[in-house]
């Protein structure tokens, strides 16, 4: 499967978070092209996903490594291993002028949620563990 670099950039206890067309809410990422160092991936995204630029030192270690296999509602197999690092950040309004063509129809809206709005989430948040994850990377000092 597909490499995947994913982002918690997070502000105090909050974390950006993407809606897909499908409803569900994730962090910002994408593919790591093989051989790519997964700071660098991580730094591409953040900046091509909400305009925000960061420098690789920024990132944390790997904060969850897991393998996904699920159908997208388009009837598409998503398939990758997926990282998850965090960056500490100041909060900003996501600037999506840098998507690649076709991700704007990816991504219905970005906002930054608190823990406790991820806990309580009636729609999925994806991954199930992100609350405990922003929490650890909170008390880390993230990047």
């Amino acid at each position: 499967p597909p490499a995947r670099a994913n982002e918690l950039a997070e502000s105090g206890a909050r974390v950006l978070l993407q809606k897909a067309a499908s409803g569900h809410w994730y962090t910002p990422g994408g593919r790591l092209a093989a051989g790519a160092v997964l700071t660098a991936a991580a730094a591409r995204e953040i900046r091509e996903e909400t305009g925000l630029m960061l420098p690789e030192e920024a990132f944390s270690c790997v904060l969850l490594e897991r393998y996904v296999c699920f159908t997208l509602a388009d009837g598409r197999t998503y398939e990758a291993d997926e990282s998850y690092l965090a960056a500490h950040v100041g909060a900003f309004v996501p600037d999506e002028s840098g998507l690649e063509p076709g991700e704007e129809l990816l991504i219905a809206e970005q906002r930054w949620w608190s823990v406790e709005e991820i806990r309580a989430a009636t729609v999925p948040v994806w991954p199930e563990q992100l609350a405990d994850l922003v929490e650890r990377a909170v008390a880390a000092g993230a990047g």
